[in-house]
């Protein structure tokens, strides 16, 4: 009996340990459990798949969850480059960006939808408030993070130098604040440029 009620403790400490690992700080860049985020508001949608048969550029996509309707959404926190050569304005303002002839920037918006592209290949997680974003889609978009494998697509394109850290920002899911996940995206901005990576490494010199 006494050997029966050691068993029974351990093994509901080890269960109680689980438990405390489970809710503790996850690493810094990876993204919160659906509960952890849902529990902030969040809209948590799972397994969404990009819709290729639908325009889509690096930060600005059709996806439909494995539950619901498709979506169109828009990343949070960073813009690629342009893609649509008709839109000037846009491309001359990112070429001063990138330091690079305004050609050169749907070239490397190109790149940027190649990287989402693939990113997203194996299905993605969506974490919305369902803020709108602007934008000339017939659907309305939706601001938006998406994660997958462990990471935040819009982190790995800044990292990547083919977005610039920029545009719409909000509190993060799991709690960080803007001004904090900012300093974390100058930070892999900066890198990226030191590197001479995606569009950092297309500069005039």
């Amino acid at each position: 009996m006494m050997r029966m009620r050691r068993i029974l403790a351990a093994g509901l400490l080890v269960a109680a340990q689980a438990r405390f690992a489970d809710a503790g700080p996850r690493p810094d860049g990876m993204p919160p459990r659906a509960s952890e985020a849902e529990g902030r508001g969040w809209t948590v949608l799972r397994d969404a798949r990009l819709l290729e048969n639908r325009y889509f550029d690096g930060d600005s996509f059709h996806l439909k969850p494995a539950r619901g309707d498709e979506g169109v959404f828009r990343l949070y926190f960073a813009d690629c480059p342009e893609t649509d050569e008709s839109l000037k304005e846009r491309i001359g303002e990112q070429a001063k960006v990138f330091g690079v002839a305004a050609d050169r920037i749907p070239r490397i918006g190109r790149q940027a939808h190649d990287f989402t592209r693939e990113f997203l290949k194996d299905g993605c997680t969506v974490y919305t408030k369902n803020e709108v974003a602007e934008g000339s889609s017939r659907m309305t978009r939706h601001f938006a993070f998406i994660a997958a494998n462990g990471r935040w697509l819009h982190e790995a394109l800044v990292e990547a130098g083919l977005a610039r850290a920029y545009g719409k920002s909000i509190d993060l899911p799991d709690g960080t604040p803007v001004r904090e996940h900012w300093n974390r995206l100058n930070a892999l901005q900066a890198g990226a440029r030191k590197r001479g990576a995606g569009g950092w490494g297309s500069a005039d010199r």
